[in-house]
């Protein structure tokens, strides 16, 4: 992240200002993070990278949005790794029975209520303007490959990546019984 000018802000949805540039983001760890399986992640641990035709559209309609874990994997991942502590309940993300409405699974107004205030409680998001659509990607790919982020599930050998696929295979089942049930 060396080398441009990034913008660093909490990542809560009521004070979080972005241009509607494109560019790159990354998630960041502003306290320290314990998941399930013991290992602790410090501050400042980068958590997710990605990349977007608009920065404040995709922050404020799908990853900082109650409503936006059916269309956001950085949310989806997140909330699995929390689920026990944040008591998310999976259910599907549309009321179509459909596949997609369970492989993109959200949680219950409250869980994504208290999957939000956690965000915004932990996280810190860090922007950069890349107009370039090919710049873009390689800025996304090249951070993905030297901050090794916890939620990035592609892009790097990820040794958690086989657990958190675990915890959403969880998640899509608790939908798929929401829907069946």
């Amino acid at each position: 992240m060396e080398g441009a000018i990034w913008d660093r802000q909490p990542a809560n949805i009521n004070t979080l200002r972005l241009p509607s540039d494109p560019g790159v983001y990354v998630f960041l760890l502003c306290n320290e993070l314990k998941i399930l399986n013991g290992k602790t992640f410090p501050a400042g641990q980068v958590l997710y990278v990605g990349k977007s035709k608009s920065l404040c559209g995709r922050m404020l309609r799908q990853h900082l949005s109650e409503g936006g874990t059916g269309s956001s994997t950085f949310r989806r991942s997140l909330g699995a790794l929390l689920k026990s502590s944040e008591m998310l309940k999976a259910i599907p993300r549309g009321c179509e029975k459909n596949r997609i409405n369970i492989t993109h699974y959200r949680f219950e107004s409250e869980g994504e209520a208290r999957l939000s205030a956690w965000i915004a409680e932990n996280l810190e998001v860090s922007t950069l303007v890349v107009r370039d659509y090919v710049e873009r990607g390689k800025r996304e790919s090249g951070l993905i490959k030297d901050c090794e982020p916890l939620l990035n599930l592609q892009g790097w050998e990820n040794p958690l990546r086989g657990y958190i696929e675990s915890l959403r295979r969880e998640c899509r089942g608790e939908a798929e019984r929401w829907e069946n049930g």
